[in-house]
């Protein structure tokens, strides 16, 4: 059976495994991310590479940012963007590693895993969410990830939800500065967002140190202040779930992420988007079922795997 490396390169780590071509793991481990250069950050995934020498026939990467799959330039690189943006990223390690690269948005390759194998595999169309630092999206049409026609479907982070912010002088923050107020959805929806809106509440300093399992602790044990925000996000959430549904008309919108954990989060949401859509009685649109994503951190290696195969075969 034929084997691959694959790796999952994030703002904190690099997630790496060596699994088989259905998906199984074989052997799998991360390393800090190097964030210093391009360069330094393809030497540390070399040194991997080169532990699985002659075990892999190519090489597959999930990465952030607007990534050409076809060419394997990451045009822009989400929190890495400093180091990576315009950068060859498969080109450069394919002359290191000596085998077929081809590298992939994070948010299509957990698209990718869901339609393969995941909680969108029984539907035609549907759509994945990854709440995070910001808001991962996938877009998953006649049972494939889509990719759009700049490589830039499903950045979510960016939905408009307050066009009055939209001045003639106005200059977008990253969507990874929760502390600056922006128009897009991930001020409002992401975890990092969650994390915000309750330190508000509390009149707590950005710097607060809250995680998002104290905070989910905080409403499992009824506290008001928690419960409050968490309906605030919840109906946040909603209104964005609605507008994907306007746009694509999916079956399912499968949630991940690390705050996907928390088993109430997925019933909440499933709640609050069902009341949105019995106000919204005249929308043409039909009520799409939420789901939960069957693959968890391993969703962007399965995902990063498949687009490889779909690719290079």
């Amino acid at each position: 059976m034929k084997q691959y490396l694959v790796f999952d390169i994030g703002g904190t780590f690099v997630k790496y495994a060596l699994m088989n071509e259905n998906a199984d793991i074989l052997e799998n481990d991360k390393i800090p991310t190097c964030k210093e250069s391009a360069e330094g950050l393809l030497a540390f995934m070399k040194v991997i590479a080169d532990q699985y020498a002659g075990r892999f026939e190519g090489c597959a990467i999930s990465m952030p940012g607007r990534i050409d799959t076809e060419s394997g330039v990451a045009i822009t690189a989400g929190a890495l963007n400093r180091f990576l943006g315009g950068f060859a990223m498969g080109p450069e390690f394919s002359k290191l590693i000596q085998v077929p690269v081809v590298c992939a948005n994070d948010g299509k390759c957990a698209a990718a895993a869901e339609a393969w194998q995941g909680a969108l595999s029984d539907v035609e169309n549907g759509f994945v969410v990854v709440f995070g630092t910001g808001l991962g999206g996938g877009i998953v049409i006649d049972h494939k990830a889509y990719f759009g026609t700049h490589f830039s479907s499903g950045e979510i982070s960016g939905m408009v939800f307050d066009g009055k912010m939209m001045s003639d002088d106005y200059h977008a923050p990253s969507v990874y500065d929760p502390r600056r107020p922006s128009p897009g959805w991930a001020y409002y929806s992401s975890a990092n967002a969650l994390m915000r809106q309750y330190k508000e509440y509390l009149g707590l300093p950005f710097e607060a140190e809250v995680t998002g399992e104290e905070f989910f602790e905080k409403v499992r044990n009824g506290d008001e202040a928690a419960n409050a925000v968490f309906d605030q996000f919840a109906e946040y959430t909603a209104v964005g779930f609605y507008s994907i549904q306007i746009l694509f008309d999916v079956e399912k919108i499968a949630i991940s992420g690390g705050i996907s954990n928390a088993p109430e989060l997925l019933p909440k949401l499933q709640e609050s988007f069902h009341d949105l859509f019995k106000r919204m009685e005249h929308t043409p649109a039909v009520e799409p079922e939420i789901v939960k994503c069957r693959y968890g951190s391993e969703a962007n290696l399965v995902g990063a795997l498949k687009i490889y195969m779909d690719q290079v075969g």
